[in-house]
């Protein structure tokens, strides 16, 4: 992770089609390369006036369009990032989700359940595909601390998306990243020191081993992310998460409240449960076509092999 030469946005309202309206600014782009906005090494934040930006109005399909470069005269990147905007009324909170509730609603028009109660489904399902696939599907900036092996790379127990700090061997003083080899293979994600002699591995100082019993502390952004979206996997997202969600709330269960009853023809339609949906999550797992989606980025129970240990002659 390291801040970019030049970073800006801008807002678009998608509800009804893409490209959709522009609605944050008005025109032309917010910077927030320096200063408000500029949340740490690498991170920034949608910024307006020197505080975070508030909908005016509910949105069903917005998205934030990140422009940044990394050099005055190199190449220039886009990022959309998607959300919605909903009623405060829903008492609903902030809060990560493996799609939009528009997604799901978009996929299969019969579903009725409420905003809040969607979005309650959405991240107790969000928590079960990550837990099955054992890595994040949502970028998550956290630290976490892992004891040395012995070797040269430290095999991770998940991808390391982008790393901003690295604290090798109880050390209160930051690697050099210029000098560090992150792998994101789900498979086996590791990180590698690549620099030093080979045969100075062993001495006191660091030089390249994530010494046994010791501490590393690797702070940055973790998850199995899309590069274009920094999001789940669209394979994910759509086919567990879109699919998945509409599959379940799509269909009848009982003890929800009466939507509609009809005495002479003896009718009752019953609303979805949300007890019952979350409930129902679960037993997606057992869908073959979810299943088949996630075992495309699941990662293995044991991430390496047994660390080479130090020795003496």
């Amino acid at each position: 992770m390291k801040d970019a030469y030049e970073v800006k946005y801008r807002v678009f309202d998608a509800s009804a089609s893409l490209p959709g309206t522009q609605i944050e600014p008005v025109s032309g782009w917010t910077t927030v390369t320096t200063g408000v906005g500029h949340i740490g090494t690498g991170r920034y934040g949608v910024d307006k006036a020197g505080s975070p930006w508030t909908p005016s109005s509910t949105y069903a399909r917005a998205y934030v369009e990140w422009y940044y470069k990394m050099s005055d005269t190199g190449p220039v990147f886009r990022v959309f990032k998607f959300l919605e905007v909903v009623a405060a009324s829903t008492t609903l909170w902030a809060g990560p989700a493996i799609c939009l509730m528009q997604d799901v609603r978009d996929f299969d028009a019969s579903v009725t359940i409420s905003d809040k109660e969607l979005l309650k489904g959405l991240r107790t399902w969000l928590e079960i595909l990550e837990r099955y696939a054992r890595v994040d599907f949502i970028p998550r900036y956290s630290t976490v601390v892992m004891s040395g092996n012995g070797a040269r790379a430290l095999h991770l127990a998940k991808p390391l998306f982008a790393a901003g700090e690295i604290l090798a061997n109880n050390s209160s003083s930051p690697l050099d990243l210029a000098n560090m080899i992150v792998t994101r293979d789900r498979g086996n994600p590791s990180l590698q020191f690549n620099a030093g002699d080979p045969n100075d591995v062993f001495n006191q100082s660091f030089s390249g081993q994530f010494k046994p019993g010791l501490h590393t502390s690797i702070t940055g952004v973790w998850g199995d992310l899309d590069p274009n979206t920094q999001g789940p996997p669209e394979v994910v997202k759509e086919i567990a998460g879109v699919q998945g969600m509409a599959e379940v709330v799509s269909n009848t269960y009982e003890a929800g409240p009466v939507k509609m009853e009809m005495t002479d023809g003896h009718m009752v339609t019953y609303a979805v449960s949300a007890t019952q949906v979350r409930s129902a999550l679960m037993a997606l797992l057992r869908t073959p076509a979810i299943r088949d989606a996630l075992d495309l980025y699941r990662a293995p129970i044991s991430l390496g092999a047994p660390a080479n240990q130090p020795f003496s002659i």
